[in-house]
């Protein structure tokens, strides 16, 4: 099975879309109208995004009832562990405020060894 790479197929995805598109005449992840297969103007809806996600996730043999917030949850967790300023995790999420990205934020979420070795039974 061939590995796949978003950022690729990102890209590959950027570089078919019409040049009026980025300057807002259509969105950039496309509706499809109904089930004729034919893109719209309109942007997909999060609804959509979410049942796509959780079917991927069932067809892995994953947890089907993760929403896309986890993912970006996880990302931004990550990244900051990774030594990544707030506000470049800021920039990366599109949020306004950095106290909205640090409640993304779970690396003091974490439970350590040191943390249960605590607890007296």
């Amino acid at each position: 099975m061939e590995r796949f790479h978003s950022a690729g197929f990102l890209l590959a995805h950027l570089e078919e879309i019409p040049c009026e598109t980025h300057s807002g005449g259509a969105s950039l992840f496309p509706s499809v109208a109904g089930q004729t297969g034919e893109l719209t103007t309109l942007p997909i809806r999060n609804v959509y995004v979410c049942r796509m996600v959780n079917r991927r996730l069932h067809d892995a043999g994953l947890l089907a009832n993760l929403s896309p917030y986890y993912f970006r949850v996880a990302t931004l967790t990550e990244l900051l562990t990774q030594g990544l300023p707030l506000e470049d995790a800021q920039c990366l999420a599109g949020q306004a405020d950095p106290r909205t990205t640090r409640l993304y934020d779970r690396r003091q979420r974490q439970v350590t060894r040191n943390t249960v070795e605590r607890i007296s039974i």
